[in-house]
């Protein structure tokens, strides 16, 4: 007996010191080298286009760090560019198919996201392709795919480029965002249901252009999609944020020194939110209110007319030093005297409570305002 015991102690220190053997040589330099080199050659052999992986980093099973990333999409321009993309994440649960992470840095990144007229899909549908599973065949209109859901409590992001051409819809997106960090509850893609805890955009610059659209009218009208966002709390600090939709004839030209929002809450063409405090700001907006009432969207066979339902409650509106320039392109010009449709106001500060926006028009109470106008 005492035998079969020393034989189980010896195999039980044998396997014990072949086990942190083996950790200690999967952190080692060389063996990091070596996973970097298999990741690069199995990715350019799946893609088929660029792709250049500087260095891997990891830390079982708790963290992956990518280095120095770059891919190309299919006619050779860049998809994905950065210096670090570092995710710490459930390992475990990822091999069950849960994608979990608990964090989520981007660190000098840009991408680069396109969709060509009459093409409803992006630039990045080839790697989907390449990875879908043999049962479910790509498809160049429909693509039939698993629910991708994921759970991710952080978000920053660092000194990246974020550039969107999408002639399908008509999107335009141009960002160059300096520091952003946002705390999520809840990422559902296939419901398009996001929650957040918490988010943080400072030192940032951001265009958004809605330009004509080249989707069929059955997919614009009849495709029907209800996203659900909500938000605890987020600030905007030093930011430019441009909006520009040209079937309105609407313009948004801001400068953000400081803007903050407390429970915002969005379903199906309603707004709510608890508190708006903005301050030291210069806000820009004109507009056709003519084009407001209905939005007309036509094909080579129908005009199709989509109402404008949104409603929007505000609880609380805190403005303070901040300068408002506001135009209405479908009203005349009046006479002397304060002119509402065509004004530029300096140094407002106003109180404000219960406001409410709809189509039927916009009602609030005004506790107090104090305002120079130009």
């Amino acid at each position: 007996m005492k035998k079969v015991w020393k034989v189980v102690k010896w195999v039980l220190l044998v396997f014990f010191v072949l086990v942190i053997s083996i950790a200690l040589i999967i952190q080692t330099g060389f063996f990091k080298g070596f996973v970097t080199r298999q990741i690069t050659s199995f990715i350019q052999n799946k893609i088929k286009t660029e792709f250049r992986l500087g260095r891997v980093d990891y830390s079982i099973p708790n963290w992956i760090e990518l280095n120095d990333v770059y891919i190309e999409d299919e006619s050779a321009k860049v998809l994905v560019k950065g210096k670090k993309i570092k995710v710490n994440l459930n390992m475990l649960e990822l091999l069950r198919g849960r994608y979990e992470i608990n964090n989520i840095l981007l660190d000098d990144i840009q991408l680069n996201l396109t969709r060509k007229p009459f093409d409803s899909l992006y630039n990045f549908q080839f790697i989907n392709n390449v990875f879908a599973s043999k049962e479910s065949a790509p498809l160049k209109d429909k693509i039939a795919a698993k629910p991708f859901n994921i759970f991710l409590k952080k978000i920053e992001l660092k000194n990246a480029l974020v550039n969107i051409e999408d002639k399908y819809s008509g999107l335009q997106l141009k960002a160059n965002i300096v520091s952003f960090r946002a705390l999520a509850d809840k990422l559902d893609l296939e419901k398009y249901a996001f929650s957040f805890k918490e988010a943080n955009l400072q030192q940032s610059e951001i265009q958004v252009r809605m330009l004509t659209s080249t989707a069929p009218l059955s997919v614009a009208v009849e495709t029907v999609i209800n996203p659900s966002f909500t938000l605890q709390k987020a600030a905007i600090t030093k930011c430019k944020i441009y909006f520009e939709d040209s079937a309105l004839q609407m313009i948004s030209n801001n400068r953000i020194d400081s803007f903050e929002v407390k429970n915002l809450d969005y379903a199906v063409d309603k707004i709510r939110i608890d508190g708006i405090r903005l301050q030291h700001s210069k806000i820009q907006f004109s507009h056709n209110t003519t084009l407001l009432k209905s939005k007309v969207l036509t094909d080579t066979s129908t005009t199709k007319i989509i109402k404008n339902n949104l409603k929007i409650a505000v609880g609380s509106l805190l403005l303070l030093e901040n300068n408002i320039i506001y135009k209405d392109a479908g009203k005349p010009a009046v006479g002397a005297g304060f002119n509402p449709a065509n004004f530029e106001l300096t140094k407002l500060a106003a109180g404000i409570k219960n406001v409410t926006n709809s189509s039927k028009g916009t009602a609030a109470t005004i506790d107090n305002i104090a305002l120079q106008e130009t």
